[in-house]
């Protein structure tokens, strides 16, 4: 009986997804048969899944793939047992993904209750010569849904509309509906059916993600779950997928609009925390576009020009380098000292913008959360929120001009905010008593049931500095009315707007 069988490529071995579009995807060490076929079929290019059958019959025998180029390394091993039983945070060994396909929906009131109506609709597909590989149906028999590849999708549906003409002049089959392209994204792992859960952390990633899911389909075995999505968002389902089953980190595009001392201070933390959340969290927090204010480029030519990055991030030996995919202070400061024609930073450069283009350069079809930090106190900037919201940002403002503006830009925010809720967040805790937790606490104790009768207190900085210099606390040195000596320059940097709130 044969110790092992190697199989060598030009691979390191299984991967856990697609590394071209989920450049985190890393070399499964040990994978089950089942496992491998089934990410073999759904589009994983290692190997083919006859090519494990012989070595899967009793007794198995077991498989390695190994690099050719690397031969060092141990590559992936495929034998009867799997990595995930054992690892409840890693039930799924890995995600793959079929492109080009073609969904095709039959829909009418017509096949409810009526035996044979499958059985006429595959025939006739397979009469075509269409292969089916997915197949959906609602328990209602109101629709049968199944996919297929693009260049057979027009033959299929033709074919059932001659099928089913009767049934469609007499409305009785109302819709063959063809929705392309798309893809199919596969989750699979051994220890998806001993895991609850499973399901929910895989569509709740999804719906996170912004992404639609057309169909569903799932095997009693549990080992498979499939989703159908449009191709244009298949990237972005396959990286969300992928870090919600802790196989990456998930990754947060970030924008700093305000390049100020709060801004830099804020980089700064940014840089200084990202490893540590990367790690405790899985969160990446990339930092992708940074503006210097809101000053409109007719102004001064360089206020209008954003800071972002040349490239997302580039690989080295099959390993994403980090340094490259984020904006550092390092970065920043060495740009900014520099012109465009003398700089020699490979990381980041100028690009021409202003406040309505800043999501463009935040947003990324690939990537499913983005910020942007609004660390300015400037009006021009508050006006933008709504918009930014609108498109799908998240934002965090130190800026109060957004709220405590004209009421029409409140309550498009508020608009915004109830259209979008469940998408997008407006996060202004740090505009409200000198950014103590004062809405987070009020918010809390609403939610848990208890009622606020009143609350009393200056949340205004400006007011709050007047008021002591009028009637200080015992205790404290007594000043004029008004001392305008001692406030001369007091309140350089100081927002006036910040209301003053004794409510009862």
């Amino acid at each position: 009986l044969s110790q092992g069988i190697t199989i060598w490529t030009d691979v390191n071995g299984v991967m856990s997804a697609d590394p071209r579009r989920v450049p985190s995807s890393y070399t499964l060490t040990e994978v089950s048969f089942n496992e491998a076929m089934e990410l073999a079929y759904f589009g994983a290019k290692v190997m083919h899944p006859k090519t494990m059958l012989p070595a899967s019959i009793t007794p198995p025998i077991p498989l390695y793939i190994r690099n050719t180029f690397q031969p060092s390394f141990p590559g992936t091993r495929i034998y009867t047992s799997s990595a995930t039983h054992s690892n409840r945070d890693k039930c799924v060994c890995g995600f793959s993904s079929i492109d080009s396909m073609a969904l095709i929906n039959v829909e009418g009131s017509g096949m409810v209750g009526i035996p044979g109506v499958a059985k006429r609709l595959f025939g006739t597909l397979e009469s075509k010569g269409v292969n089916v590989v997915l197949i959906s149906q609602a328990s209602s028999e109101h629709s049968i849904t199944f996919a297929t590849t693009l260049e057979m999708a027009e033959v299929a549906k033709e074919g059932i509309e001659e099928e089913f003409r009767r049934e469609i002049e007499n409305n009785h089959i109302s819709t063959v509906e063809i929705q392309k392209p798309c893809s199919i994204i596969a989750a699979v792992g051994d220890g998806m059916p001993t895991t609850t859960g499973v399901s929910g952390r895989f569509f709740t990633a999804l719906g996170d993600a912004k992404i639609s899911v057309l169909a569903i389909s799932q095997g009693s075995s549990a080992r498979n779950i499939s989703a159908v999505v449009y191709t244009s968002e298949s990237t972005r389902a396959l990286r969300a997928v992928h870090a919600a089953f802790r196989l990456s980190h998930t990754s947060v595009r970030v924008g700093v609009i305000g390049m100020n001392e709060v801004g830099l201070s804020l980089l700064k933390l940014l840089e200084e925390q990202r490893n540590k959340l990367r790690s405790r969290f899985e969160i990446d927090l990339m930092v992708v576009a940074l503006m210097k204010d809101g000053m409109e480029e007719k102004e001064e030519e360089e206020n209008g020009r954003i800071v972002t990055l040349k490239e997302d991030g580039e690989k080295h030996n099959g390993d994403l380098d980090w340094n490259t995919c984020s904006i550092t202070m390092e970065v920043y400061q060495s740009l900014t000292a520099s012109t465009e024609a003398t700089s020699d930073n490979t990381v980041a450069k100028f690009t021409p913008g202003d406040l309505s283009t800043l999501p463009q350069h935040v947003l990324s079809p690939d990537c499913a959360h983005n910020i942007i930090f609004d660390c300015t106190g400037e009006t021009n900037v508050g006006q933008y929120h709504a918009t930014w919201l609108k498109s799908g940002v998240h934002v965090i403002t130190a800026n109060s001009t957004g709220l405590s503006g004209p009421i029409k830009q409140r309550n498009a925010i508020d608009a915004v905010l109830n259209q979008h809720g469940r998408n997008v967040s407006y996060l202004r805790e740090v505009t409200v008593g000198g950014a103590l937790p004062v809405v987070r606490t009020l918010h809390d104790l609403l939610y848990s049931g208890d009622c606020v009768h009143f609350v009393d207190g200056i949340l205004s900085v400006s007011m709050s500095y007047i008021l002591y210099r009028i009637a200080p606390p015992p205790g404290a040195k007594a000043g004029n009315a008004f001392d305008e000596h001692s406030s001369n320059g007091a309140f350089q940097g100081v927002s006036f707007d910040t209301p003053c709130c004794l409510v009862r």
